[in-house]
């Protein structure tokens, strides 16, 4: 009896095997049946595999799936491409990643889903809910559907697309995700190529005509936290790409929080890192600027006072250079007083540094309007202390020299000699 059975068994599996043989040659002789293209692919020499095209299969649909299995880029599957679609017909170039059916929680048909090489996948779903009518939730729960099968660099659609031409050998491509601020996105595509700000400017408005949504019109550029008085202040500094000068917006933040006492220590620190971020044309903040015209009612420019700068030279300089009298530098003068702190009301026409023969400084000879260049160099030398014959003889020989070449600096007074004006000098 178990010989019997031995024997039943043994022929049994052998009819099995004969079954298993019969069906793989069917499927082999019904797959090359099915089978419109076959080749070897052969790369510097070297057998890569066999690739098939089958019956209703798109060619660029089994040329990414033969690149994906044996890791071949781009670049090496596209001569593929082009050889296969000489022989066969080919509808595309580029391959299908996924085709997903989409149905409502009823269960009735929206559409089929299909998501292209080359497209991000977030904006190939956004155009298919837009066409089907989906809401946002569902584009949404779909978006991470089909990131969850394929390769999405994005989870966000495109809000705006602009192709911004910089000059004719160069162009910047500018997206602009949904629910990221447009002003951000548009400073970050064009910060590199040193435009002006009117220039992102007129993009931006490009965007708003295209009614893309956005909370703020300036992008933001920079932003810290500043800690002042031992730890227990906290102040949030931040800087918009809205045209001004960084400077100035770090004198307004300053003045805004009474941190005067900080205003050194935080040019040092912010400056250098927002000028490398948008244009900074000066170091010194404005603190008062006025369009002036004159009797014609022409427009000539605007005063502009800086800090650190006493009002009323900075005034007469713009009188002086488009050829107003004292009336208009008193009113202009009258007006920025009325804003800022004026020491003096009499302009400085001339200056300069004065140094000894070794190049030492001794300070700054200034001469005021109206004034005798021997008053001037008898306040300089009693603010400087200096007091010495030989080093005023320097002075006055650099100095008077000089500034009586000044048609504004008054010399009519007899210059005398070196020991006098040291003479003159009032006694402290």
């Amino acid at each position: 009896m178990p010989l019997i059975l031995l024997i039943l068994t043994v022929v049994s599996l052998a009819a099995y095997n004969r079954v298993l043989t019969n069906a793989h040659e069917q499927l082999e002789a019904k797959a090359v049946a099915n089978t419109v293209f076959r080749k070897q692919v052969i790369m510097d020499g070297v057998a890569v595999g066999i690739l098939e095209v089958l019956q209703h299969e798109e060619p660029a649909d089994a040329v990414f799936q033969f690149a994906q299995r044996y890791g071949l880029d781009e670049q090496l599957r596209y001569p593929i491409l082009e050889d296969i679609c000489r022989q066969i017909k080919c509808e595309r170039s580029h391959a299908i990643l996924l085709k997903l059916p989409v149905s409502r929680v009823d269960g009735s048909d929206i559409g089929l889903l299909e998501i292209p090489e080359g497209i991000e996948p977030a904006d190939v779903v956004q155009e298919f809910a837009a066409k089907n009518g989906l809401g946002e939730v569902d584009r949404n729960a779909l978006i991470r559907e089909v990131c969850s099968t394929v390769n999405c660099t994005r989870t966000s659609p495109l809000a705006w697309r602009k192709e911004v031409v910089i000059d004719n050998s160069t162009s910047v491509l500018i997206e602009v995700e949904e629910g990221r601020e447009p002003a951000d996105a548009i400073f970050l595509a064009l910060q590199p190529f040193n435009l002006q700000y009117s220039q992102r400017e007129a993009v931006f408005n490009e965007a708003k005509r295209d009614n893309v949504p956005y909370a703020r019109e300036y992008a933001l550029v920079y932003s810290q936290n500043i800690v002042a008085n031992n730890e227990t202040e906290y102040y949030s500094f931040e800087l918009l790409d809205d045209g001004r000068e960084p400077i100035d917006v770090l004198y307004e933040f300053v003045r805004n929080y009474t941190l005067e006492e900080y205003w050194e220590e935080l040019v040092a620190n912010i400056l250098p890192v927002t000028c490398k971020l948008v244009s900074c044309n000066r170091v010194m903040p404005l603190l008062w600027s006025r369009e002036i015209k004159n009797e014609e009612e022409k427009l000539l420019g605007a005063v502009k006072i800086y800090k650190g700068q006493e009002p009323i030279d900075a005034i007469d300089d713009f009188c002086v250079s488009h050829h107003l009298g004292d009336s208009f530098r008193e009113q202009i003068l009258k007006a920025a007083c009325q804003e800022l702190v004026c020491i003096r009301t009499v302009p400085v026409i001339y200056s300069k540094q004065v140094k000894g023969e070794n190049g030492e400084s001794f300070g700054t000879i200034e001469i005021l309007e109206g004034e005798e260049i021997r008053d001037a160099m008898a306040r300089f030398l009693f603010q400087t202390g200096l007091h010495n014959i030989e080093a005023t003889q320097l002075i006055k020989t650099s100095i008077y020299e000089d500034a009586c070449t000044f048609p504004r600096v008054k010399c009519t007074i007899e210059s005398g000699s070196v020991e006098s004006e040291v003479e003159n000098v009032p006694s402290a």
